[in-house]
């Protein structure tokens, strides 16, 4: 049985021309459920509702026993399950099924016999401060093109919403790199989040105590924020986070099909955008108003994010682990954790390094400096340190480890020499033994203990055929005399080219060390760019100042990049923001319009009008002819490059412009709408002429036009002559004034030519 607004909602379906089995997969009922009601009238259903009430009259002679257990329990939720089984203990064999058991209770309720019980109280709730809370939850939906899964981030005071989607179940990574993208959405941070006890982020909560997973707490502190976790098994303490996701389920996803999931995203980024500008059923305002206006300037600034892949990283791929516990990666192979052998791990590749990540919950496991050969072996240690692993460990990395050996003769008091990859417990271990002046700082990857040879004394030259040669020197002598010309290399020679060498190494080492702290403080710089909202010159701090250092900057040249870079920033945002904001219903360009085939306007006037001069001077501009020959195409594509010269526009069809004006007294998003409208540059208004307008639309109408008269411009286009508008608007006065203040500034073309639609299609 269903209830009077579902049979409702089952009738208009009907009359939409749904079939039953669309209706059903909407409702979410059996289609012969679904057919019995699409035969059923009106009164046919009211009947069907009384004959339901009069069912489980068998339970009658059980009326004393059900109204002493209410009496016994009031104030408290009964339960059906509960008094069935009361009375299935005291009575046994019973007349009913526990569902006519509940007919049965809800005819006492509805007869008043019964109480419902007072259940939870509840109580108004002061609205939290604004930039104080955020809520998140997910949800899925079975699409046309299968199964989407979707997460909700709304800000708890405006209800400001992000919403985004992907094809698979969410990991921790991906809901951290969601949250990241919604911050950025809202233009900052706020002070805590409210989540669901999702096992992504949550492992248990303990008296109010949460353990976030390992990668969600160094995400969570890396932001600054508090966690708040809602009931588990409690939808009534979700609140806003349940309400947004059903708002997503019944408004975006309800009456729409895609193409593919890249059709999908797109869908969703606009009807973002026209939601949040859409009144709030809980708080009554808008939720961009709000949040541009209140909430917006009290968040705090986005900290960079290690989760956050640098622009033009490449995306993680995912590998096998071998038997080895290596991972192959661009003909090298690289250690992993041994407990990660013959699984799937995620790579990533940039800066120089190889990291390496598990795909179960985003947490980096291993990272090695990128070998620049083919075929090398890079391993660390630490991922072999059982012995059960240690059987399993490829031979090239355990042959620095088998020549151990080498350091019996080390003295003490050459120890600290030793590589800093050379963990400190072990050094006093090492007997004694003459470090060689040959020993060098092992590479990344290269294992903890010199090469094979390195700790071997220097082998004195030799005489060979009357020349002398160093073993492994660059140059070969013939009777004592090298080949440039000079004797044997005194040992000295060698000492000072050992000191220049080290004098180099120590002098790269302090570079990197200035390179550090110089990256540190541009990173701060950056920070407080930020905060100031220069987010332009934040993005390109770094890649100027590198700009400078090469290019030997002046400090004035350099400000002036600097600026001239969060001036392109702002005037791209301001762009995409203006586009946004002028509801145009489809994309258009000038170079797409044919001008040989329609009479009455040339490509030389149309160029004119693209250098906006007219807008400047308050014009006007009037598209008259019959349809097909391309009116709304020229309007939107002058108003698309009158949005690039910097002027706010509006488009609007005549038939939205008129439930805009009407509705502008009872509704905050049509008074949203027609305030964005006055406050424009210009203003399209399309297809006038194809619907009859009352007398009360055309009284608002010419209200309209008379506010924009000689302080914004007015693009018209229409199917209908002059002559034909007084017939239109219904009043002959009112139309004379109407056209006065249009025709007043404007420049009219009248159209003429075989319409596009119908030509294309005899070509075709």
């Amino acid at each position: 049985m269903i209830t009077m607004k579902q049979y409702m909602a089952v009738k208009q379906a009907q009359r939409q021309g749904l079939t039953v089995s669309a209706v059903a997969v909407k409702l979410g009922r059996d289609r012969k459920t679904v057919r019995k009601y699409f035969r059923m009238d009106k009164e046919e259903f009211l009947r069907y509702l009384d004959r339901m009430a009069e069912r489980g009259k068998g339970f009658e002679a059980y009326r004393e026993d059900i109204l002493e257990i209410y009496r016994n329990h009031e104030g408290r939720v009964v339960y059906s399950s509960a008094v069935y089984d009361y009375l299935h203990e005291r009575h046994g064999e019973l007349p009913g099924s526990e569902r006519t058991l509940r007919s049965y209770l809800a005819y006492l309720k509805a007869s008043g016999l019964v109480g419902k019980g007072k259940g939870r109280e509840y109580r108004p709730v002061e609205p939290l401060p604004y930039g104080r809370q955020a809520q998140i939850d997910f949800g899925q939906e079975t699409t046309n093109i299968g199964k989407v899964h979707f997460a909700v981030v709304i800000l708890a005071r405006s209800r400001y919403r992000y919403v985004a989607a992907q094809e698979r179940p969410f990991t921790t990574h991906d809901i951290i790199g969601h949250l990241l993208d919604a911050f950025e959405y809202f233009g900052g941070v706020p002070e805590e989040l409210v989540l669901d006890q999702d096992r992504t982020m949550l492992v248990a909560e303990n008296l109010g105590d949460l353990a976030a997973t390992r990668a969600f707490a160094d995400f969570v502190a890396e932001q600054g924020l508090r966690l708040w976790a809602c009931r588990a098994a409690d939808p009534e303490s979700k609140g806003k986070v349940e309400n947004s996701v059903k708002f997503v389920k019944t408004n975006f996803f309800s009456s729409r099909m895609f193409a593919d999931f890249g059709t999908l995203e797109s869908d969703l980024r606009k009807w973002l955008l026209r939601a949040n500008g859409r009144i709030s059923q809980a708080t009554r305002m808008i939720p961009l108003a709000d949040f541009e206006a209140h909430e917006k300037p009290l968040l705090r600034p986005l900290r960079a994010s290690v989760f956050r892949s640098s622009a033009g990283a490449r995306p993680r791929e995912r590998r096998k682990v071998d038997q080895q516990s290596l991972v192959s990666v661009s003909g090298s192979k690289y250690s992993v954790p041994s407990p990660y052998r013959l699984s799937e791990v995620e790579i990533d590749r940039r800066e120089g390094f190889v990291r390496v990540f598990d795909p179960a919950n985003g947490l980096e496991i291993a990272a090695h400096a990128e070998s620049a050969s083919p075929g090398a072996v890079v391993t660390n240690a630490g991922h072999y340190g059982d012995r059960a692993a240690a059987s399993h460990a490829p031979r090239r990395a355990a042959g620095p480890a088998s020549r151990r050996s080498r350091l019996g003769s080390l003295r003490r008091g050459h120890l600290d020499r030793l590589p800093p990859l050379l963990p400190r417990a072990c050094r006093p271990a090492l007997p004694a033994l003459r470090l060689s002046a040959r020993f060098r700082h092992p590479g990344p990857g290269a294992g903890l203990l010199p090469r094979k040879g390195a700790l071997r004394r220097p082998r004195p030259p030799r005489r060979l055929h009357g020349a002398w040669r160093r073993p492994g020197g660059p140059e070969t002598a013939v009777h004592g005399r090298s080949e440039s010309g000079e004797g044997r290399p005194s040992r000295t020679a060698d000492r000072r080219e050992a000191a220049a060498r080290r004098l180099s190494a120590r002098a790269r080492r302090g570079r990197q060390a200035r390179r550090g702290r110089s990256m540190s403080v541009v990173a701060e710089s950056a920070r407080k760019l930020e905060t100031l909202s220069l987010r332009g010159a934040a993005a390109s701090l770094e890649t100027l100042i590198e700009r400078a250092q090469g290019e030997g900057l002046t400090y004035q040249a350099f400000l002036d990049a600097l600026v001239d870079t969060e001036l392109r920033d702002r005037g791209d945002r301001r762009l995409k923001r203006n586009l946004a904001m002028a509801h145009f219903p489809v994309h258009k360009r000038l170079e797409d319009f044919t001008f040989s085939r329609v009479k009455g306007i040339t490509k030389r006037a149309v160029d004119e009008l693209v250098e906006c001069g007219w807008i400047d001077r308050h014009e006007n501009l009037l598209f008259f002819g019959p349809p097909g020959l391309g009116k709304t195409h020229l309007a939107i594509a002058l108003g698309q490059e009158a949005v690039k010269k910097g002027f706010k526009v509006c488009y609007e069809r005549m038939t939205n412009l008129m439930k805009i004006l009407s509705r502008a007294d009872v509704s905050r998003s049509a008074q949203f709408r027609l305030s964005r409208l006055s406050k424009s540059d210009l203003v399209i208004i399309d297809e006038i002429g194809y619907t009859p307008i009352e007398r009360n639309e055309a009284n608002l109408f010419f209200t309209f036009v008379s506010e924009l008269y000689e302080r914004a411009s007015i693009i018209v286009t229409s199917n209908k002559g002059f002559e034909s508008w007084a017939e239109l608007l219904g009043d002959e006065v009112m139309t004379t004034a109407l056209l006065d203040r249009l025709m007043h500034h404007a420049k009219i073309f009248s159209l003429s030519g075989e319409s596009y639609r119908i030509s294309s299609r005899k070509e075709g």
